[in-house]
């Protein structure tokens, strides 16, 4: 009981001023357990139950300085984030499914934010659950998992779609996107898929970066409803590239069968890793 009580205080000490009656929700604190019990006294208020920390509430992401001190402000996002990935300038975008609404306007599954940790108002994609966020150049790569389409190209800048890509990409796909890696001017992308940038390609296929077209690089997996490439990353060698993949598929080398990960050649799209 002793030990309950030193705790009810040390924790209400920490919290204390943290309500006042006009501030916004998003500036309360919370707790990491179940609060059973909570009393007033004078300005401080005080909570007990099975919670071991006490801090800001921060919503599904936030912003941490190496040394570990929660940096503000940072926008309160309101549900999960899957994916993060540096504008190159300070700033971060940011996936997955949450949405939230500026001057009326909804915005939904990823969002911009700037460096001085305030959402870009202009940046907007208009889709749904995001798996993965890729940048590269003036470009921001989006796997959207209720396609289609299931992966747009956006302007890093003004959130812009590129028609093109999109439209060239999308064509023929028939399965979900779950993966993207990026190598010079080739984007690698997987997933549970039979075509995608209008040719056959089975869970995996390497895309023109600039016009969304599938590139003549074919691994050839095989495919069922039950396989997908989850994973990929590429590796610079003297001699090649190897384009890392993970997974849940089968594939065969000199008769022997090898399951879930594999190394691909960027030259030949042959496995040289198993």
């Amino acid at each position: 009981m002793v030990k309950f009580i030193l705790a009810l205080v040390s924790f209400a000490t920490t919290i204390q001023g943290a309500f006042p009656p006009d501030t916004c929700l998003s500036a309360a604190w919370v707790t990491d357990g179940q609060v059973r019990a909570i009393t007033a006294n004078g300005d401080k208020v005080y909570i007990g139950g099975k919670f071991s920390y006490t801090g800001p509430y921060t919503g599904a992401a936030a912003s941490i300085s190496t040394s570990g001190a929660l940096q503000s402000p940072f926008p309160i996002l309101n549900s999960k984030v899957t994916c993060v990935v540096s504008d190159g300038s300070g700033g971060w975008y940011v996936g997955g499914d949450f949405n939230f609404e500026i001057n009326g306007t909804l915005y939904a599954c990823a969002a911009h934010i700037k460096s001085d940790g305030t959402i870009d108002p202009d940046w907007k994609y208009a889709g749904s659950s995001v798996a993965k966020i890729f940048k590269y150049g003036s470009t921001v790569y989006i796997c959207n998992l209720g396609g289609p389409p299931y992966i747009v190209a956006l302007d890093a800048t003004t959130g812009a779609p590129n028609t093109t890509f999109n439209t060239n990409l999308n064509s023929l796909i028939d399965g979900g996107v779950s993966s993207i890696a990026i190598s010079g001017s080739t984007l690698y992308v997987g997933g549970n898929f039979r075509h995608i940038g209008g040719q056959a390609r089975n869970l995996i296929a390497a895309i023109n970066a600039t016009t969304g077209l599938a590139t003549s690089w074919n691994a050839n997996l095989s495919f069922s409803y039950g396989y997908s490439v989850n994973a990929i990353v590429t590796r610079d060698y003297v001699s090649d590239t190897i384009v890392y993949i993970g997974g849940s598929f089968p594939y065969q080398v000199n008769s022997t069968y090898y399951y879930n990960v594999a190394g691909l050649s960027k030259n030949t799209a042959q496995v040289i890793y198993a």
